[in-house]
């Protein structure tokens, strides 16, 4: 997880990306709040939280309530070394190409939500070199064994 900051630190952008994958999520915070990043990232990951294995954060104040985060996923939060830029790439790659959308000098507390969405589609279905060219989408739904319900007959 990090979060994309609109000039003077006016409304910001929380952005989550898996890790084999590179299926994202991207929610608007209007302060850059550890309590409003926790709600974010349960607003964004509520349908796939039994999936997810772990969290690794980017080091910023706005994670300090990841105690909660990981009680409500029932997963382990983890945090970037400081310095160590090959441990937040793939989130810095997500939020470079989120730029390609929302430019550095856009005030992000005017971003619409369904602008939100329409970013987040084009990217999770953006063909992907490094995945043998399928999209994040295809990915990270089909490495999701289905949850089968035991048979009481």
């Amino acid at each position: 997880r990090d979060t994309i900051v609109g000039p003077a630190n006016k409304g910001a952008i929380l952005s989550i990306v898996d890790r084999k994958s590179s299926y994202c999520w991207l929610d608007q915070i209007h302060r850059k709040a550890s309590y409003d990043t926790h709600i974010g990232t349960r607003r964004q990951l509520k349908d796939v939280r039994y999936h997810i294995k772990s969290v690794t954060n980017d080091n910023g104040i706005e994670f300090a309530d990841h105690r909660l985060t990981a009680r409500y996923l029932k997963t382990d939060v983890w945090f970037c070394h400081p310095y160590q830029t090959n441990q937040s790439a793939r989130i810095e790659q997500l939020n470079k190409l989120v730029r390609q959308y929302l430019p550095k000098k856009l005030d992000l507390r005017f971003v619409q939500p369904k602008q939100l969405r329409a970013i987040t589609e084009k990217l999770n279905n953006r063909p992907r070199k490094k995945l043998g060219y399928k999209t994040p989408f295809e990915v990270f739904f089909n490495t999701f064994k289905p949850l089968t319900i035991p048979d009481t007959s």
